[in-house]
């Protein structure tokens, strides 16, 4: 058994989808006290067979997109979790996070662009900070570009508030320090 293999957990985490109306046909119909389902966004450990199409979200997110290294290095460090959302069959979103003492610092944070304004982002965050919570993780940190505000205003809308800026941060321009508590 690899390194990879021994760190990655076999949980699986399935939430409404955001568009999953009761008028929908031909969709199978799942009940709870709350939803009535019919797509669900599965939220799941990172996989290696995963990287290609996290290497192609991340291309069209950033102007700087991590590499494939970069990415594998995250999955293979014990103190990261590395998060994917689908929708169906298909990679939505990633999100890859690190709590250490009590903090966790969001490291990356991407949905494809045919997924986007689905609030997959608000759902992968929420299912972070409750991961963080059973972590006794009390604060989370990111950092968000300045020009990025659709960004700005989802951390914003979930209770993060800005802390400061971190200049030059992105070499041609200054990031956004955000936090949130955890209470």
């Amino acid at each position: 058994m690899t390194n990879y293999e021994s760190k990655t957990r076999k949980t699986k985490m399935c939430f409404p989808s955001p568009f999953a109306k009761q008028e929908d046909e031909g969709l199978p119909l799942i009940r709870n006290s709350s939803f009535v389902i019919r797509n669900c966004l599965e939220i799941r450990d990172f996989s290696k067979d995963d990287i290609d199409d996290i290497i192609s979200i991340e291309e069209q997110s950033f102007k700087k997109p991590w590499t494939k290294d970069m990415l594998m290095s995250s999955a293979l460090n014990e103190k990261v979790s590395f998060k994917v959302a689908l929708e169906g069959d298909k990679i939505a979103a990633f999100c890859i996070y690190l709590t250490i003492e009590g903090e966790t610092e969001i490291l990356n944070i991407a949905v494809h662009p045919d997924f986007r304004r689905r609030s997959i982002a608000r759902t992968m965050l929420e299912y972070m900070e409750n991961d963080a919570g059973k972590e006794k993780s009390k604060n989370i940190f990111l950092e968000v570009r300045e020009s990025n505000g659709a960004a700005q205003n989802l951390y914003l809308s979930l209770g993060f508030e800005k802390i400061g800026i971190r200049k030059k941060y992105y070499t041609d321009e200054d990031a956004i320090l955000l936090r949130k508590i955890i209470k």
